[in-house]
């Protein structure tokens, strides 16, 4: 009786497992957005307002450095990114460094606006 109380558990747990793993499969992949003209919005995470200065780094992930964007006002750009995987460092002194990796398309029909806040060190 003990082992068939035993196999039962683990028929159930066979079940349970098989099911989530069917579960997880199939759920789609989320997609990543890719981007050809890019804009960057920066505002403060506390207060809501704009960024007055700053700037924001883009590079092609294990290259060299491609391009520093100011921020002027909150905004920095726009930035052409051609079609290769790019690492944003947004950085602004008295803040924490804000990083994002970037899917470049190259396909400059559309500009692409980045919105993102930076919280106070």
């Amino acid at each position: 009786m003990a082992s068939f109380i035993r196999f039962a558990r683990l028929a159930v747990a066979s079940a349970l497992a098989a099911g989530l793993l069917g579960a997880v499969s199939a759920a789609p992949v989320a997609a990543h957005t890719s981007v050809g003209w890019v804009v960057v919005h920066v505002t403060d995470c506390q207060t809501g307002q704009p960024i007055q200065s700053g700037q924001a780094e883009f590079s092609v992930i294990h290259q060299f450095a491609v391009g520093v964007a100011p921020i002027v006002d909150g905004v920095a750009g726009p930035i052409g990114l051609g079609g290769n995987h790019y690492k944003l460092y947004i950085v602004v002194p008295g803040y924490h460094t804000l990083t994002r990796v970037l899917w470049g398309d190259g396909d400059f029909s559309t500009t692409t606006t980045l919105e993102y806040c930076l919280h106070p060190q």
